[in-house]
């Protein structure tokens, strides 16, 4: 459990130097543009537009034309929903399903018949990034039920004990992801299963509709407050309000539940972020002493430092970085807050907002603070959340 502690702390630091979803793919009205790779592409009033290339880089995946679309109808399934447990009843008998820690992906955990002391598990992740270069040097194109869907290549190879499958979300950088492993415990050993990509196949197809269409399925909760399903992307006005000098030039989803507002100035340069993810988690517990990394082209260093601090009424804790030529002002600045349900009396029921406030120091003048700017976003922030 400590372990998991000090993981999600370094994830609530990487918030400062998270995904930028900035420069391409920005336009003035903050809606995503088709050109993700520099160039314009040649057009022609009498030749149809191409299709937008499959994104190279998860910054270019975030602003995608379809990914705001497709994030939202993830958030509103259930992966657990759109596993078929009646489809291995051949493989042995239904065990249980296993969130695995996360609201877009189910693992389902099937008794072996032919020694129930091993299982077969069926991991299913909604939506897992699946940049161009995924596309040839991990997975192949194969076919299945009409549909174009690809195959990892180290899939057949010999003793295999375990298949793994996608389906993309047309050209957004996305794709779901099944795989299927026969296992021993208690250490998850491989058992060798010749039929893996056989039995793969044939369940992919029979689930491969939901995969595609995503059908709205609410996740069971208990009784209480929650984030899960709710929709991560803050409003934009009390953002804009503390920087009044910016304006929103793109909103990014790095995945269904984190989010990523990039703010610029008219004819300036420098660039504010702003990003808030959510996620099922525990406490937190803020990084020992400080860590120095080097600031870049501007030389010096930047200096990250954590510690207990609670923020809009939920306690949590607080990464702030400085750039060693100016320690008093925040550059970067990220809260991980705990968020509770109504019902204290649920157990392992906590979730997690993080929030965050990167400032490119670049021509960024006057230079507001990260750590301020966030104190003042975050009430109107976790007040939205309910």
């Amino acid at each position: 459990m400590a372990g998991e502690f000090r993981r999600a702390a370094v994830a609530a630091l990487a918030l400062i130097t998270a995904v930028t979803v900035a420069g391409c793919g920005e336009t003035d009205a903050g809606q995503p543009q088709d050109n993700y790779g520099g160039a314009t592409a040649a057009t022609s009033t009498s030749a149809a537009p191409r299709p937008a290339p499959v994104p190279s880089t998860i910054d270019q995946a975030a602003v995608a034309p379809g990914t705001r679309d497709l994030m939202a109808k993830v958030r509103a399934t259930d992966a657990c929903a759109l596993h078929d447990p009646a489809l291995t009843a051949r493989l042995g008998a239904f065990q249980r399903f296993d969130r695995d820690g996360s609201w877009t992906r189910c693992r389902m955990f099937v008794a072996d018949a032919e020694d129930p002391a091993n299982f077969f598990r069926f991991d299913l992740d909604l939506v897992d990034d699946f940049l161009a270069a995924d596309r040839g040097s991990l997975y192949k194109p194969d076919q299945l039920a009409g549909q174009t869907v690809f195959m990892r290549f180290d899939n057949d190879h010999p003793g295999g004990w375990s298949c793994s499958m996608r389906i993309a979300h047309g050209d957004t950088g996305f794709a779901a992801t099944l795989a299927v492993s026969r296992l021993a415990p208690p250490k998850n050993s491989p058992i060798p299963w010749d039929q893996a990509c056989a039995f793969t196949r044939e369940y992919m197809t029979a689930i491969l509709g939901n995969l595609v269409t995503l059908p709205a399925h609410p996740i069971d909760t208990e009784d209480g407050r929650s984030l899960i399903q709710q929709n991560p992307c803050p409003a934009e006005g009390p953002i804009v309000a503390v920087f009044p000098e910016w304006k929103v030039k793109s909103t990014g989803l790095v995945n269904a539940y984190g989010c990523k507002l990039t703010l610029r100035r008219d004819n300036a340069y420098g660039k504010v972020e702003v990003s808030v993810g959510l996620q099922a988690n525990a406490e937190q517990v803020p990084s020992e002493g400080e860590t120095r990394l080097p600031a870049g082209l501007d030389g010096g260093q930047l200096v990250i430092t954590g510690r207990y601090q609670s923020r809009a009424g939920l306690t949590g804790t607080e990464t702030r970085t400085v750039h060693s030529a100016d320690p008093g002002l925040a550059v970067g600045c990220s809260a991980a807050l705990v968020y509770r349900p109504a019902n204290p009396s649920i157990p392992n029921s906590a979730h997690l907002v993080t929030l965050g406030v990167d400032i490119d120091r670049t021509g960024a003048a006057p230079r507001p603070d990260a750590c301020q700017a966030l104190d003042q976003l975050a009430g109107d922030i976790v007040a939205a959340l309910g």
